[in-house]
């Protein structure tokens, strides 16, 4: 909230301590911590699909279509480093993409 929002720290932690009952501030943090932690989650994950977009367009021809950019930015991080694997001795995007592992 503090890096989408324009309130400081210390006002979220007076609202927090006025609302919850003793005790509870933890669970907000946690809560925080969460939320931060799958942001930068998804902020790497958009990176990784951003860089083998540029490469795929690179290796193969500017022109991806919308079916292979969805699997791009959808794949797990396991799907992504398999392709990055196989980017440079595949013969095709079609090759990279390949599922078998």
């Amino acid at each position: 909230m503090l890096d989408t929002m324009d309130i400081c720290k210390q006002d979220i932690w007076e609202v927090a301590r006025q609302a919850l009952s003793p005790g509870k501030e933890e669970t907000i943090m946690t809560l925080a911590e969460q939320l931060r932690q799958e942001g930068l989650q998804k902020g790497r994950q958009e990176e990784r699909a951003e860089l083998l977009d540029r490469l795929l367009r690179k290796r193969f021809g500017n022109i991806l279509d919308a079916h292979v950019q969805k699997r791009l930015y959808n794949a797990t991080p396991d799907q992504v480093a398999r392709w990055f694997d196989r980017i440079f001795e595949a013969g095709s995007i079609e090759e990279v993409l390949d599922e078998k592992p």
